[in-house]
């Protein structure tokens, strides 16, 4: 139970900080570098053959998910507000985008396991020693756990943000984020997917 306090304490204590335009554009660009690494290695564009394409790669990842994070949370944040009438929530725009900012605190960790993972799979790709390719796999595998982990701590602050911001019960608030959601899966299978 104290575990448990403690963490919602943590939790609390991040939605409670305050945070200007730059940091909440940050926090942006690292939610958009975790969907493009996800996207990028779906497509099979994780490419660390050499240490050439392996800059190549983290250097179109970030400069991609970047652009993606800003884009996509303006869009998201305004989807939020714009459903947010029909449960009559609070919908003060500023307070919403940055609440999608602090909800991606984890995503700071996120990015950097990210980065440490494409460069232990370029490490395993040119080691011949098999205890150090024993070594890496199993800090990879644990790097995908901490990245689990990670992704559950955003979606709880992200409830708990929203909820707290726009003044909904629990089950309005998980309707009026997936509403807008739905919203902008259309939107980006539409209009953005075509050019990713």
């Amino acid at each position: 139970m104290q575990t448990v306090n403690r963490i919602n304490n943590i939790y609390d204590s991040i939605l409670a900080k305050k945070i200007g335009w730059v940091y909440t554009l940050f926090l942006w660009g690292c939610s958009g570098i975790v969907f493009m690494f996800f996207l990028m290695k779906s497509r099979g564009l994780i490419n660390v053959d050499s240490t050439m394409t392996t800059f190549t790669t983290i250097g179109t990842l970030i400069t991609a998910g970047l652009l993606y994070g800003l884009i996509s949370n303006l869009i998201v944040g305004f989807l939020i507000k714009l459903t947010g009438h029909f449960f009559k929530a609070s919908n003060d725009l500023r307070k919403i985008y940055r609440t999608l900012a602090k909800s991606y605190f984890p995503y700071i960790f996120f990015v950097i396991l990210i980065l440490t993972n494409i460069y232990l799979a370029r490490i395993l790709m040119t080691s011949s020693d098999q205890i150090i390719k024993l070594s890496l796999t199993i800090i990879v595998i644990l790097i995908i756990f901490g990245q689990v982990v990670l992704g559950i701590s955003q979606w709880i602050l992200l409830f708990k943000g929203l909820k707290k911001t726009q003044g909904l019960n629990s089950l309005n608030t998980i309707l009026n984020y997936f509403s807008s959601t739905l919203i902008f899966g259309g939107l980006y299978y539409f209009l953005l997917e075509p050019y990713l």
